[in-house]
């Protein structure tokens, strides 16, 4: 029989995707990593510290004894902080908009449990995602698709996984709709069947990311204090002054006000500091000219805010860095593909190729939304061919 490491986060999908594979004739070991740092969970907790601390782990382990199934759960909250959280905060400060779920699903849910699921000799890892894993016999190659449930597919976020790491995955949700889901988890009785879905980013609840980041900022401040001082105040919640020079370096000029200018160098108006605006934005900005002005551009370096008229918001092309290819597609030659620039936008139809290592992008028709820092999706129909991170883009 073979055995699958199913991550549980708690919610509804996970637990349905365990029931799934049972019925499938797969063995399950069920798993919740605790994730989020909080300095009232000590380092090197046990079992039962983790599932006291956290309401997540313990509806996992109440879903895995309905189904008879062992449960553990996994304190990754250094990781996270380290590969997700540190990063974010970085990439925000520097003037990007960052996607913390793909990196979390890069180094967390296809890094760290895939290395757990070869630890424990299980033969595949599981997710709740609604995405689906094809092979091709043809190409002998696995490929990465969107989920039946397109108003729910969560593709965009696996570009990465790579096909080794797709050969040894399992998506039991991938032919479900999200609805057929929770009749599922009704009929099996799960004590989670009605909870709600998380909507924002599981470390910023509330979506104040500004609120968020100024509070990193001053925990980076006291621990650079008690470094100098010669003692740490380092603990579950902080993160290492490694991580953090390049935060400082741009925290003077993401809190502090600077100019907003127009993309001739006008300036209009002062901005309250770089960190409370994103690439996009109209409202609230603070300068009237007789017509709406949307943010174009946070200029980090000379803590400037580019503004621009609706027209100056549209680009032809974008560059992606830290491209991948999930099933080694060649981009060497230039390819038709369907792009999304983040989660919830719709298909766009361009053209692609590689130069060096950064993927190209040119759009057949000018398009809206894309900001430095997002993840680019491309697709030949429902199908993942390479994904990224946006390095640049413009007009021409």
């Amino acid at each position: 029989m073979k055995r699958v490491l199913c991550a549980m986060s708690g919610g509804v999908d996970s637990s349905v995707a365990a029931r799934l594979l049972l019925n499938q004739g797969y063995a399950v070991v069920g798993v919740t990593m605790v994730l989020i740092p909080d300095n009232a969970l000590l380092e090197n907790p046990s079992q039962d510290e983790l599932y006291a601390y956290s309401p997540e782990a313990q509806d996992a382990r109440a879903v895995a004894r309905t189904l008879g199934i062992n449960h553990v759960v996994v304190d990754y909250r250094s990781l996270f902080s380290e590969q997700v959280i540190v990063p974010f905060c970085k990439a925000y400060l520097s003037g990007l908009t960052p996607n913390p779920c793909i990196e979390c699903n890069k180094y967390l849910k296809f890094g760290a449990l895939q290395a757990l699921r070869r630890k424990l000799e299980c033969d595949y890892l599981a997710t709740g995602h609604y995405a689906q894993v094809v092979f091709n016999e043809e190409s002998q190659k696995y490929e990465l698709h969107k989920g039946a449930d397109h108003s729910k597919d969560q593709s965009y976020v696996l570009y990465h996984v790579s096909q080794e790491d797709l050969e040894h995955t399992l998506l039991p949700l991938g032919s479900y709709t999200k609805n057929e889901t929770r009749e599922l988890a009704g009929e099996a009785h799960f004590s989670n069947a009605n909870k709600p879905e998380s909507q924002d980013i599981c470390f910023i609840p509330d979506g104040n990311y500004a609120a968020y980041i100024e509070r990193f900022l001053l925990q980076n401040k006291k621990e650079s204090s008690c470094k100098e001082e010669g003692h740490s105040s380092f603990s579950a919640g902080a993160e290492k002054s490694s991580n953090g020079e390049g935060c400082r370096q741009n925290s003077e000029y993401a809190i502090e006000p600077g100019p907003i200018v127009d993309t001739s160098g006008n300036q209009l108006g002062i901005h309250k500091g770089l960190l409370y605006y994103t690439i996009g934005q109209r409202k609230g900005l603070g300068v009237a000219v007789g017509e709406p002005l949307f943010v174009l551009k946070k200029d980090v370096e000379h803590n400037t805010l580019v503004v621009g008229r609706a027209e100056e918001t549209g680009i032809t092309y974008l560059v992606a860095a830290d491209c991948a290819f999930p099933s080694d597609d060649d981009f060497s030659v230039k390819r038709s593909v369907q792009v999304k620039i983040n989660y919830r936008a719709r298909m766009r139809s361009a053209t692609a190729w590689l130069e060096g290592e950064q993927l190209i992008i040119r759009f057949d028709e000018p398009i809206r939304g894309a900001a430095p820092g997002q993840a680019v999706v491309l697709y030949e129909g429902d199908r993942v061919v390479a994904g990224g991170t946006i390095a640049g883009f413009g007009h021409s």
